[in-house]
């Protein structure tokens, strides 16, 4: 029921992202709503527990899964490191557009992150996602609100453009 949830939210994003596109026609906006159209269709399919499955099993048959630890957090911080370099490149980015589609491009890229470490994370990483308050965990938290803030984005960029006195609709 989650991944329907979550494939939904990821859809509206998609959506918000698109008239964003359309009506700025700005290639960056399409970029953020080809990526949530594929988070979409990634969290329909149970694609992460699919990853989780067959990388357990390949772990397993190769007599490695026990030594995982020794691997796992230097990936985990590879993963971090690498979107911590995207994010300092999508920061500095000129006329690529307002601040609207650069936080909007932060965001998602974050949310890449955190579908790529939910993947590949077995215990220590899911110790933290994982902890939550009932059904509701961290990384579910995490996961909508970058998810809001991109459409927040999105709906501000869009909204601004098509007022015809040229003020945005946000103050």
């Amino acid at each position: 029921m989650l991944n329907l949830f979550g494939a939904l939210a990821y859809a509206t994003v998609a959506m918000l992202a698109g008239g964003a596109c359309l009506r700025l026609r700005s290639g960056g906006w399409a970029a953020i709503a080809v990526f949530f159209v594929a988070l979409a269709g990634w969290r329909l399919i149970g694609a992460e527990a699919q990853v989780q499955g067959w990388a357990r099993a390949a772990l397993r048959a190769q007599g490695a899964y026990a030594a995982r630890a020794t691997w796992q957090a230097p990936l985990s911080a590879a993963i971090l490191l690498a979107g911590a370099a995207g994010g300092l490149a999508l920061g500095r980015l000129r006329g690529a557009g307002d601040a609207a589609l650069r936080l909007a491009g932060l965001a998602s890229l974050a949310l890449g992150m955190l579908s790529v470490l939910r993947a590949l994370s077995f215990h220590p990483v899911d110790v933290l996602l994982y902890a939550g308050i009932g059904r509701l965990r961290l990384h579910h938290g995490l996961d909508m609100g970058l998810a809001a803030f991109t459409a927040l984005c999105a709906w501000r960029a869009a909204g601004r453009a098509t007022r015809p006195d040229g003020r945005s609709l946000f103050p």
